[in-house]
């Protein structure tokens, strides 16, 4: 079998790395009936970069002991709509 090879903007990397210490935020009924499909109890967070500040991006997410395990990423152009 082939290895994917995965590539992560070094702005998104940054972000991932300051994801413990970010506030985290849980998900409303509704928006949790949606992005059920990526796991459930999920929190998430969000961040802007400062070259497209039109755009949001949401790191939805859930935390085991010490561990973050990074389930889904989106933005506001593509389903911020379910969100807030």
């Amino acid at each position: 079998m082939l290895a994917t090879k995965i590539l992560i903007h070094p702005s998104v990397s940054d972000f991932l790395e300051e994801l413990p210490t970010a506030v985290h935020y849980h998900l409303s009924p509704s928006a949790e009936s949606y992005f059920s499909r990526y796991g459930e109890n999920m929190q998430y967070t969000f961040f802007k970069r400062s070259k497209s500040p039109r755009t949001t991006w949401y790191i939805f997410f859930i935390k085991q002991d010490e561990r973050i395990l990074v389930k889904y990423i989106t933005n506001n152009h593509k389903e911020g709509q379910y969100i807030r």
